[in-house]
């Protein structure tokens, strides 16, 4: 039996940490990891009015100018911005988004990047998710693999093609 408890995950957050960025649900699921025992490291990349709460989870580096070698040594981005997700995903990561508004929520369950990504409305929800992925790294690692090729063919060309027809219409 794989245990959990074993192996720290090397966590980032990206991302202004404000309420309306879903802060306060990230800082909700980290506690909740804490509880059960879950070691992780996690490294914030962002800035905000939660900006204390989060140094005590972990190390705040605020707004970096590349996210680059936060994103290769992570394990699992938490990330609610649409480029954010679509970088990370780029790279293979494990992605986990929220949501606290009904326009957040279609945002994030209307896009493509839906089938790649978790999303969570609470930080209970966002923990579920957390310790399913670790659980059940086979199903992960697929879910992920499929966000990586997706993402691949995400290209600049691509993606303004793609809104000149949403606006032609």
């Amino acid at each position: 039996i794989y245990n959990i408890k074993e192996k720290k995950l090397n966590t980032l957050l990206v991302g202004r940490l404000e309420e309306d960025n879903g802060a306060k649900i990230y800082l909700g699921a980290l506690s909740k990891l804490k509880e059960q025992g879950i070691a992780y490291n996690l490294t914030v990349c962002g800035d905000g009015k939660f900006r204390r709460e989060f140094e005590g989870y972990g190390s705040v580096k605020g707004f970096v100018p590349s996210l680059n070698k936060y994103i290769d040594r992570a394990d699992f981005i938490f990330a609610s911005s649409y480029l954010s997700i679509l970088e990370a995903l780029f790279r293979g990561k494990k992605v986990f988004s929220v949501f606290q508004n009904e326009l957040k929520e279609d945002y994030l369950n209307l896009s493509p990047i839906s089938k790649f990504i978790s999303i969570a409305s609470d930080a209970d929800f966002l923990t579920e998710q957390i310790l399913f992925a670790i659980k059940n790294p086979d199903i992960t690692y697929s879910k992920t693999n499929l966000g990586q090729r997706w993402a691949a063919r995400q290209t600049w060309g691509n993606v303004a093609n793609i809104y000149l027809k949403l606006w032609k219409s």
